[in-house]
């Protein structure tokens, strides 16, 4: 037989002292369990962020050292859309070609955009191309 006796702290559930210091101890241990866990969070959502920062910082500095910034002064680019894009000038918004080869959609109807390139030949866009830059020669 045993010669400890539990006592039982004035509740009438029942609980006793050495319950009543595991319940407190388990309760401590999840907060503080809780608290680094959150702190680890914030903290990996920091470094995050800061390496976001950094590296959009590097790419815009990457970017102003170039010296072509935009397609548009790009002498390859312009010599494309003079040479087979639009030929005999450069009207990018304005043939179909250049629409067909270069130019990008964003957004929802992305699918509808790519179903209706497929149902027109690449040479149509060429030929509409072609009899769109007459039209400048006349």
């Amino acid at each position: 037989m045993s010669t400890h006796t539990q006592r039982t702290i004035g509740d009438p559930k029942g609980i006793t002292r050495r319950e009543a210091l595991i319940g407190a101890a388990t309760a401590i241990g999840s907060i503080l369990a809780a608290t680094a866990i959150g702190g680890v969070f914030v903290g990996t959502y920091k470094k995050v962020y800061e390496y976001i920062a950094k590296r959009k910082g590097v790419l815009y500095a990457n970017d102003q050292a170039r010296p072509l910034r935009t397609s548009h002064s790009n002498p390859e680019i312009i010599a494309l859309y003079e040479q087979y894009l639009s030929p005999g000038a450069v009207a990018p918004s304005r043939t179909e070609l250049s629409h067909r080869l270069c130019h990008t959609v964003y957004g929802k109807n992305v699918e509808a955009h790519v179903a209706e390139l497929k149902s027109r030949s690449l040479e149509s866009a060429e030929q509409e191309t072609h009899a769109y830059m007459e039209t400048f020669k006349a």
